[in-house]
């Protein structure tokens, strides 16, 4: 899920240390850590599209909500106790009446770093766009993914094995970290790597239905 805005530079203050937490927040910070050993960034209380109450509780990657997921689906009990704890909070600080009681909103998690990626590429959009090498028809970032379009199914074949497509790896990452002010691609980037042929064959030469 994409934040909003204020919701980013929310979350951004925090991991920077450059605000406070408040009450229920700060509360809610100090519970995940001793609980889970996880760092939160934010709260956010907001709605469904279908009216339903929700809490997003936004966690640093997909490793941290993973330890909230029993498989792929929501851990039920970690859920619950979550519930309790914020709505708990809520009675605490006289806010939130449609929290205060733990079976009456839904629990859903964000990740910043994903965000982050996002934003990165975004600013290193034209450079990334501008990237040449051999064999290679265009590269287009979508979200927090660089793919790589060789003009053939052949060559994608032949530079995975003949080291090429480690070496586009090594140099996109590096125009990333040019525009990576929070490190998150500091481990490098793994694009994916497909072939010209393939979008039209299978897409109809069509992006849109290849990013979808």
């Amino acid at each position: 899920m994409l934040l909003k805005e204020e919701e980013y530079q929310y979350a951004l203050k925090q991991m920077e240390g450059a605000a406070e937490p408040d009450g229920i927040f700060a509360g809610m910070k100090k519970w995940f850590r001793e609980r889970y050993a996880l760092d939160v960034y934010g709260c956010f209380c907001d709605q469904t599209a279908d009216g339903r109450f929700r809490l997003r509780i936004l966690l640093w990657n997909r490793d941290c909500r993973k330890a909230l997921m029993k498989g792929p689906n929501p851990d039920g009990k970690k859920q619950r106790k979550i519930a309790e704890e914020f709505s708990r909070l809520c009675r605490k600080y006289q806010t939130r009446t449609r929290y205060q009681e733990p079976g009456r909103f839904l629990i859903t998690y964000d990740t910043l770093e994903d965000e982050i990626q996002k934003r990165v590429i975004r600013r290193a959009e034209r450079d990334i766009a501008a990237f040449q090498a051999q064999d290679v028809w265009k590269v287009i970032p979508v979200f927090h993914r660089i793919h790589v379009f060789f003009e053939n199914d052949s060559q994608t074949e032949v530079h995975q094995k003949d080291g090429l497509c480690e070496k586009i790896n090594c140099e996109i990452g590096e125009i990333l970290r040019k525009h990576d002010r929070y490190g998150v691609f500091q481990k490098g980037v793994s694009c994916i790597f497909t072939s010209r042929q393939t979008l039209d064959e299978k897409y109809d030469g069509n992006l849109f239905y290849y990013t979808r």
